[in-house]
């Protein structure tokens, strides 16, 4: 669970709705969950396919994601009911996804330009961090994040780095190589 999700479910918790008031960014940072649900739900592009489960307009889930309308608790409760159900049905569905794989388990990291790499987990299943620079000489070096599989345009290297530690630069325009951190025990 990420840092904002784990300090919003703390202020609910410690929240008594009948003696304060909300925080101010309480309903912006409600909508950022309520968009967080959808796309973990149906991907980029939620907002018809959650209004058809909901039985809403598709307008109404977008006002709801921008903040612009109460979300009603009956709607967080179809949500937790999605939620579960997804997270029930996933494991076997991961696990029918390895065993079908010909090839050891990758995540495929797609360039600007077309050109894609995989890379690899260590021997018990983490992954390292991709790291991207902005050119040469690199002028700054920003992660990926994890559930992003596609470099941004500006992207003219990348480096992985596991447990604190990095590996070589790769040039995106050199081939697929990647060069692991020393400290990595790449399962291939």
């Amino acid at each position: 669970m990420n840092a904002d999700l784990q300090s919003l479910l703390a202020e609910i918790a410690e929240w008594d709705g009948a003696r304060a008031p909300k925080p101010a960014d309480f309903t912006h940072r409600v909508a950022a969950v309520f968009h967080q649900c959808g796309r973990a739900l149906f991907g980029e592009h939620y907002v018809a396919p959650l209004a058809a489960q909901l039985r809403l307009k598709p307008s109404n889930v977008d006002d709801m994601r921008k903040g612009r309308s109460k979300i009603p608790l009956g709607i967080w409760s179809e949500i937790a009911a999605m939620v579960h159900d997804r997270e029930r049905t996933l494991p076997q569905l991961r696990a029918a996804a390895i065993a079908l794989s010909v090839m050891p388990l990758t995540r495929t990291y797609r360039c600007a330009d077309g050109m894609s790499f995989d890379v690899y987990p260590d021997v018990t299943g983490r992954f390292p961090t991709i790291e991207y620079g902005d050119g040469y000489p690199i002028g700054f070096w920003a992660a990926l994040p994890d559930d992003v599989r596609s470099l941004p345009r500006q992207a003219a290297a990348m480096r992985l780095v596991f447990n604190g530690e990095q590996g070589n630069i790769t040039p995106l325009h050199a081939g697929k190589d990647v060069f692991y951190p020393p400290n990595m025990k790449v399962a291939r």
